[in-house]
Parts: C-alpha cells; structure tokens; sequence
C-alpha cells in the first residue's frame, strides 16, 4: 500500500512520469500483440503447407489457372502426366502442352466456367485414354476470377464397363437364340450371323458348314453391309480344303485365326490397299469341326476378346441348333413311330447328343450311341429295364442325394411338361458326375401319356468357361483378390446389420511406380502380386479383400472392433516393410474406419478410411522417401568397384568445379550428382537368381537413373544431370542425341572425371599411366568429351602434388 501511495506522489512531483508509464503499457501490449499475431501466422502458414501437401498426394491431375487460362497452381500427379516440373507450367497455355484441337477444347470449357459460374463435367479422350474432367469456378488469392480442375483417368473403368455391356449383351443373344422359335436351322444361322456383327461391330460375315470327311466347305448364309442374305445351296458355293487360307488354317489348327492389315487391289497400273480385316472361328463339336464362322471389316481390327465373344456364342447356338433340329426329327418321329423304327433308331443314333427314352415307370426303353458313350457304357443291354434315375440322375454334384419325388425328369411324365434345365449332373458308369443341358419330352399315344424322351449333352467346358468368366468379372486377374466390380455388386449387401462392427482398412502401396520405373511393369506385377500374397497371409479367411486400382487395396473386417483391426494393420505393415522387393524397400500406408451400425452407408466409412490413409502417408511420404533412397544407393555402394569408382569421379568432378568457380549451389549438386551418376546400373545387381543378373544397355542404365532421382524431392535435380552424362560431344550420345553446350556442364564434367578414372583406376579392366591416359582423352576432346573441360583435368593432374588426389584415385 506504502509503494503505490509513494508512486502517486512520484507522478505528482513529475508530471511526465505518466505519460511515459503509459507508453510503457502500450508498448508492453504491442509486443505481445505482435507475438500472437506471428504465432497466427506461422499456425496458417502450416495449414497452407499442408494443404499443398494434401493437394500434391491426390493421384487425379488437379490444376488452377487464372482467367486468362495461365496456369497459376498444378499437383505432382499433372506434372508426372507430362514428365515436367511445376516451374514449368506456371503462365504456360494449354497450347504449350496439349495439340491445337486439345486445346482449344479446354479453352471452350474454361471459358464457360469463367463466363457463368456453373460446375462443368466432361469426357475428354487423350492419348488413347478416356479422362473425366470437372471444372468449376473460384477465386484466386488476388481476387480475380480463376479455373480449378479436377481431372481422373477413367479407362480402366471404361473398359471393365464395356466388358461387362459386352459380356451381358453375348448372354442375352445367347439367350435369345436359345429360347426363340425359327422355322428352321437357315433362319437361325442367318439370325446368328446378324447378331454376330452386331456382337463384333463388323459389317462382313459369313458361315461356312465343313464336311470333314470329304474335306470342303458349303457356303451357308453370308452378310453385307449388315444385311444377312440366305444363300441357296450350289456347286459354286462348295469349296474344298486345300484352296481356301483362313479357313483352312482355322480347320487344321481347330483354333480361331485373325488376320489384321491391308489387302491389295490392282486397278490398271496403279497398285492400291485398303484395310482388311478378319477373324475366322471354327465350331467344334465331339471333336470334329462342323463350321467356320467368318466376320471381317472391324474398323480397329479384331482382338482375342472378340474371338472369345464369338467362340462364346457359336458353341452356345450350335447346341441349340442340334437341340433343334433333334427335337423336329423327335417329332417326325413320333408321329410314325408305329412304322419307321428302324428309321427312329438310324436319326438318334445319328445325332450328336445323348437320347434315351423312359416308360412311365422311369426305366430305359431306349438309348443312342451318343447316350451311351457319354455316359461311359459300352452295350444298351447294360441300362435297358433298369430305373434311369438311380443309374444316372440319383445326387448332386455334392453327393446329395435326390429322391425320384424331387427329380424334374420324372416330372416330364407326370405332368405332361417339357422340363429343360442345365444345372443338374448326370453320373457315369465309373460314377463320376459331369454338367449336363437335358430336355425331357413327355410322349403322348392316342391322348395317353406312354413315357419321355430325354437329349442330353456335356456342358462340362461351357460350365467351365462360364465360371472363369464370372471368376474374371470378379476378380484382379493379377493378384486374384476381388475387383471393384464385385465391391459394387455386395457393398449393399455389408451394410447388414449381422456383420457389424464392420472395420474397413484402405490401403495405398508405396514403391510400385519405383519398381516400374527400374525394372519395368513385369516386376512390377510381381511387386504387387507378393504385397497381395502378404496382406492375404496376415488376414483371416472370412476377410473380404480388394484390389480396387493399380496399388489400392481395401479390406473388409467383419465383425471386428477397432482393436483387432489395427493389429492386423501392423502385422502387414510390419511384413511388407521387410521385404525386399528387389532393391526396393516395400511400403504400405494404411488407413482405418469402423462401422459401428447400419445406420450409416459403406461408402461414407470407406471414405473415412481413405482419407486417413491419405494422412498416412503424406505424413510417412518424407522419411519412407529417405529410406527408399538410401536403401537404393546402399545397394549400389556396397559393390567396390561402384564405391571406388564414385569416389574418384566426385574428387576429379570437385577439382573441375573449382578451377570453373563454380558457385558452391552448383559445386554440391556437382558432388552429389558424380558419386550417384551409376545409381541406374542396379538392374545389373538384382537378378530372379542369386547369380544371375538384369542387364541393361548403356543407354538404360542413364534413364533408369534419371527416373530413380526424379521419384525423390531430394535429388529431382540431380536427375537431368545424370540423364545426359553419356551424352557427346558431336551429337552422337544418349538417350537424346544432345550436342555440344546442350549438354548440361555438370553432365560434361562428370563424364570427363569418369572417363579418367574408368582409364586410370587400378580396379578397371584395363588401366593404364596417367600420360596415356590423356593422350587417349585428348583424341576423343571435341568428338565425345568437352575439349576445354579436358584441358582443365590434364592441367590439374599435372601440377598436382605426388600425394594429393591421384592417390586417392586408386
């Protein structure tokens, strides 16, 4: 109390102590105000920081340009589609990047962004790939108007949909041609033959029937221009065996051909081509070629999926064809059966599928050869009498067994219907059971229903095909885990209640575009395959795992809490972490969410999940990017003659530099580019065996380089560098041809220090004095080495103390 009185009458005596006390305070609180506003600073300059972070790991192609279309903003993704630098985008057009009609149709979007302000989508085709663009408006940190884009390439979803359009619409001609009724088998090929160009996109076919036996080919029905023509049968339309090409060829190997170029034509003395193309497709059934299928004129040409289509539909038609054509011959049949047995008996022994007849009792009256080898019998006598049901029809594939009140075939008989299915079994004599298409036909006498008639045919292979091609439409062919298509057809069905709590991990590899940029696409297949191998072993049987794009995997956990999640988690992240995908360190970041409840949608926690898997690994992106890096010049550096020879290029580099007065930037970029120069030549030390290497050619060694250094922000710089340090002189070097001053001078200097080494070094093949050496170096000056870099070396080697950097060139 004493102080302050005091310090009242301090101010009393001394009028200027409080205005001076005043301005203390003020100035007091200035500072701490500064201090606030700083530490705001600094917290929204991370938020920015992060934000570009965010904005550089999307792996669509995003970028902002300003409202004169100038590219003002791009992430990583766009500038690897272009294999530039963000540097060299700001101001650039899209004329700098894209050809003239591209470009001119992003303008046209841009501007209508710009001009009304609505968010605009469309499909751009570029470079034989398909892109989604969406553009919108917003506002640049200047205040003017600008263009923000987000740009995904959709291809692979464009063709897994038009595989599937294409599969669906093969069924349904299928199905069609099976269940419809034609007057007779030259209606229905000529119904086949037009649907097959439409199946094909061709606008030529034909369907030639063969005769084995006698060798040629009779001329069934053809189409022009997409119009279906039947053909009346003529001499002029049989050929034989050997004066036709394609379907000779299609006979003899009983495999389809495709043929896909030009064809010649002479008119008077000018010779001129126009294209041809065309896909021929035998029809074998029981092992004999019954037809050729032909279509041509597919403006891109034909590819296997075409021949599969068609192989797909001709088998399928050929079997109703038969059915068909058995059926109309059973009928006739029927109807003269008093009179023409042995006419009944020479038609079903004549047809390629299985006939037999049953009482209303269910036993044998009758059965064709075809019948009775399909079945495994040799002798009618062994079924005759006998219960056809317990013979042949008793169980399911599973070993179930059927009771005739179950059995379809019986129903034929008591309810007068024809039955047709064609997923049953029938059991052979050995009891094996093999997939059948059967039709049973209830015989009628005088009103009376007297017993059934049942074709039969083995569908083994058609079962076998259908079932690969389900298990394709469902499955990554690469890795065999479930692809995005299945994810789409059961995400509803995981959002019952019964599988929660649900926890779904994303999963994003690191290291594949490595892998593929070293070692090319088949390693890395393999790379991803094994990552697949290891996050399969780590998870339990009942797990639902995806590969849903070129290295993003989902798992669905059901029934499982956060807890176990996450320790499913570390086992894989910890097993892919130590494996050694051939020089490259393997990676996972991962990301998690659980559905707790059905009350909300999958694809809300699937999102959930990926964008902490998109934390993950922009925060893990540095220090796994160090790692990879050091693990891949480790390799390198742990051979001798790599290491040493490093060495001596950096030291013979360094002296160079100096004596150019280089500034110390250029002077340690030139150091660190010299002692990594050879970092592509590990292809030459990773092998499939442990004596066995990958080598590439001189040139390969430099791009692979290149592409290593230009995956690291760390030596991104360093990459042109030793991209063109086999470059010479006189234009004669690689990869690019780059001659004279086009060669950077780091480039230059680093292969005047190398060559000098690969001379002198005593773990060279051959090394020879110092003298010769640059006798040798001063022949091959203005022709592969820079003659005034050369000069310099020799210079600084020749007044060089006795002890100094040559004998540390060892």
């Amino acid at each position: 109390m004493w102080a302050i009185t005091q310090q009242i009458n301090d101010i009393r005596e001394n009028p200027l102590m409080l205005p001076l006390m005043i301005l203390a305070v003020l100035l007091i609180l200035h500072i701490l105000n500064h201090r606030k506003m700083k530490k705001k600073l600094m917290t929204a300059e991370r938020y920015v920081e992060m934000g570009l972070r965010f904005y550089d790991q999307d792996n669509r192609y995003l970028s902002i340009k300003d409202d004169k279309y100038r590219y003002f903003l791009v992430n990583e993704a766009y500038t690897a589609l272009f294999d530039k630098r963000k540097a060299d985008f700001l101001g650039k057009n899209d004329e700098n990047f894209y050809d003239e009609e591209m470009a001119e149709k992003l303008h046209e979007v841009d501007r209508k962004v710009l001009e009304t302000g609505e968010e605009i989508q469309q499909i751009l085709i570029w470079r034989g790939r398909t892109y989604r663009l969406q553009k919108f408006q917003l506002v640049l940190p200047g205040g003017e108007k600008g263009v923000g884009t987000y740009t995904e390439d959709i291809t692979d979803i464009v063709k897994r949909r038009e595989e599937r359009e294409k599969i669906i619409k093969r069924n349904e001609i299928l199905l069609d041609v099976t269940v419809s009724d034609f007057s007779s088998s030259q209606e229905q090929m000529d119904y086949v033959l037009m649907k097959a160009l439409a199946l094909t996109d061709s606008s030529y076919g034909y369907i030639y029937l063969y005769n084995e036996e006698d060798q040629l080919f009779t001329l069934e029905n053809f189409a022009k221009d997409g119009r279906v023509i039947s053909i009346r049968k003529s001499s002029n339309m049989i050929y034989s065996l050997d004066r036709t090409k394609l379907w000779t060829e299609s006979v003899k190997t009983r495999k389809p051909m495709i043929y896909n170029g030009r064809k010649k034509v002479h008119e008077e003395q000018a010779e001129e081509s126009y294209p041809f193309n065309l896909m021929t497709v035998p029809v074998i059934m029981e092992d004999a070629v019954l037809a050729v299928i032909g279509v041509a004129n597919k403006e891109e040409g034909y590819s296997s999926e075409d021949v599969e289509e068609l192989s797909l539909l001709m088998n399928g038609v050929w079997n109703a064809k038969e059915r068909r054509e058995t059926t109309q011959e059973l009928q006739k049949a029927n109807i003269k059966l008093a009179s023409s047995e042995e006419k009944l008996t020479l038609i079903l022994n004549s047809s390629a599928e299985g006939i037999y007849g049953m009482d209303v009792h269910g036993h044998f009256t009758f059965i064709n050869k075809s019948a009775l080898a399909l079945l495994g019998y040799r002798d009618a006598k062994e079924l005759i009498g006998t219960n056809c049901h317990e013979m042949i029809h008793h169980s399911t594939r599973e070993g179930v067994a059927v009771s005739r009140e179950d059995c379809q075939i019986y129903e034929s008989i008591g309810k007068g219907d024809i039955i047709t299915d064609e997923n049953e079994v029938f059991f052979r004599k050995d009891g094996s059971p093999f997939s059948v298409r059967y039709s049973a036909h209830p015989q009628i006498q005088e009103g009376k229903i007297i017993g059934s008639v049942v074709t039969f045919a083995d569908i083994t292979e058609r079962k076998k095909q259908e079932e690969e091609v389900l298990y394709l439409s469902y499955h990554d062919a690469l890795t065999g885990l479930y692809n995005r298509t299945y994810l789409e057809k059961i995400s509803t069905e995981l959002e019952k209640e019964e599988y929660m709590p649900m926890s779904i991990v994303v999963g994003d590899v690191n290291g594949l575009k490595l892998s593929n940029d070293i070692f090319g696409h088949r390693k890395g297949d393999e790379f991803l395959k094994r990552i697949a191998e290891i996050i399969r072993s780590q998870t339990r049987k009942e797990d639902l795992l995806f590969r849903v794009g070129g290295d993003e995997f989902y798992l669905f956990l059901r029934n499982t809490e956060k807890e176990a999640a996450e320790e499913i988690m570390q086992r894989i992240t910890d097993s892919i972490q130590s494996e050694d995908f051939h020089g490259v360190r393997g990676g996972i970041a991962l990301g998690l969410s659980v559905m707790e409840n059905n009350q909300t949608t999958i694809e809300s926690v699937m999102n959930d999940a990926e964008q902490k898997m998109y934390r993950e690994k922009t925060v893990s992106k540095s220090e796994e990017s160090t790692k990879q890096l050091k693990s891949l010049v480790g390799i390198i550096m742990g051979r001798e003659e790599e290491r040493v020879h490093a060495e001596n290029t950096v030291l013979l580099a360094d002296a160079i530099g100096k004596e150019l007065s280089l500034s110390e930037e250029e002077m340690t970029k030139l150091r660190d580019a010299a002692y990594i120069h050879d970092i592509g030549k590990i292809t030459r030390f990773m092998s499939e065996g442990e004596d066995q290497y990958i080598l590439p050619t001189r040139k390969d060694h430099a791009v692979i380089g290149y592409r290593i250094l230009n995956s690291f922000e760390e030596t991104m710089e360093l990459a042109r560098i030793v991209l063109s340090h086999h470059e010479k002189w006189n234009g004669s070097g690689y990869p690019k041809g780059l001659k004279g001053k086009e060669i950077p001078l780091l480039s230059r200097i680093i292969a005047v220090a190398e060559r000098f080494d690969r001379l002198t070094s005593r773990l060279s093949e051959v090394s020879v004095p110092e003298e010769v050496a640059f006798m040798v170096m001063k022949r091959e000056s203005g022709v592969i080495l820079d003659e005034s870099l050369v000069d310099i070396l020799i210079t600084i080697r020749r007044k060089k103390p006795a002890e100094s950097t040559a004998d540390q060139c060892v």
